[in-house]
């Protein structure tokens, strides 16, 4: 499943030549994956206009769109990703191995620590709920046929495609948030040092800006296989080094924005539909009296099993979002840095005046995450996201 996002690759191709080599295993298992989630399409359409005659309109609507957005999604996702913006995830992995070449070892094995703990933790939640949940799914909603087992798997198999794409997204996302608040404390603390000048003004009457400019002690790296932009920020670097540090590390966000707008984009709009679909007809379920949808027992824990899919779908899109946000918070902490390090009355004009076009820089380029740009993944989106979901929920039961 993590080699459908994108298929697998040479580690050689990555680093030298950012082109991919397919084999026949690869090509072929994403055709029988498209294959799969086309017959997975086909059979939501047939079970949601057949399967129960007896229910309302409204959730026939609900059911049929549901079916054909949740696995056409997907497959657009598949084919995006592993052939249109495929060449992003290469150039994104240069751009975190040039930022990590002046990043202590330490501090940089202290970074992936916290990622992959955090992504551990969140996982394991995520992945164990789910299999609650398709335990359930299949004692309710399998009759030991083939073709049910087979339509409960894709569905299963498509929700867990859903799961592993946000953890690839966060993971991005956390990589860009460390690094900011590495560089953002290297920012403030070369300048609690006493590296800044004292002297008057006068000293430096007929000496150029550069003289008094505060150096930014970053790890001497290799020289080896540098690009021509580490090569620069090598060894002892100034103000002006440091905002190309801020300038690949915006590259890196802008790319995160172009490989992952339209799977992102997506999966809103299929997590929006399953949740006000499932939503519905678990409420609906609960308040039904009848015994043609099997059992009291099957009823409720029918009902129990697509709300907490809803609750498990919206956790996970909230997650993203809140990720999201921290991130643009901590690379916003930079102007605010800046900011206070400019009321200190011992800094030379030399150092402001530097500090000044980092300020603008960082003001320009405010990163921000968005869905093809047609929305940013904020928090008033997640609000906005909930009250949606929400509402149709309330139109629907009021029209009952």
């Amino acid at each position: 499943m993590v080699a459908l996002l994108p298929l697998s690759f040479s580690e050689l191709d990555i680093c030298k030549r950012e082109v991919f080599s397919f084999r026949i295993a690869d090509v072929g298992f994403l055709l029988l994956w498209i294959l799969g989630l086309f017959t997975l399409c086909g059979c939501n359409l047939h079970y949601a206009a057949y399967g129960f005659p007896n229910l309302p309109g409204k959730i026939k609507t609900t059911f049929i769109l549901f079916a054909f957005v949740f696995p056409v999604s997907k497959i657009v996702v598949i084919i995006t990703t592993n052939f249109i913006t495929i060449g992003y995830i290469p150039k994104l992995l240069k751009k975190f191995l040039i930022i990590d070449q002046f990043i202590d070892r330490r501090s940089r094995m202290y970074m992936h620590k916290r990622i992959r703990l955090g992504i551990l933790k969140t996982g394991a939640i995520m992945f164990l709920t789910q299999i609650i949940l398709c335990s359930v799914q299949y004692y309710v909603n399998t009759d030991g046929t083939i073709m049910a087992v087979l339509k409960t798997s894709l569905q299963n198999l498509s929700f867990t495609f859903y799961i592993i794409l946000s953890v690839e997204y966060v993971s991005i996302v956390h990589m860009l948030k460390y690094r900011y608040e590495y560089f953002n404390d290297i920012l403030l603390k070369c300048f609690k040092k006493e590296n800044v000048a004292t002297e008057p003004l006068s000293k430096y009457k007929n000496v150029s800006l550069d003289v008094n400019i505060a150096y930014i002690e970053l790890p001497t790296a290799s020289s080896r296989n540098l690009t021509r932009t580490a090569r620069a920020l090598n060894g002892r670097h100034t103000i002006n080094d440091l905002s190309m540090v801020y300038l690949k590390l915006y590259d890196t966000a802008a790319l995160t924005n172009s490989y992952f707008g339209i799977p992102v984009l997506l999966e809103t709009v299929s997590m929006i539909t399953m949740c006000v679909t499932a939503l519905y007809y678990g409420v609906y379920l609960l308040d039904c009296d009848s015994d043609i949808y099997g059992n009291i027992v099957n009823r409720y824990l029918l009902s129990g099993y697509l709300i907490s899919c809803s609750i498990l779908c919206l956790s996970l899109f909230a997650w993203l979002i809140v990720c999201c946000h921290n991130t643009i918070q901590e690379a916003n902490k930079g102007i605010y840095f800046i900011h206070r390090i400019s009321l200190n009355r011992d800094i030379h004009y030399s150092i402001i005046t530097e500090l000044d076009r980092l300020l603008s820089q960082l003001k320009n380029m405010r990163i921000q995450f968005t869905a093809c740009g047609l929305f940013a993944l904020n928090l008033p989106f997640l609000c906005t996201v909930f009250s949606a979901v929400l509402t149709y929920i309330l139109i629907i039961v009021q029209i009952s």
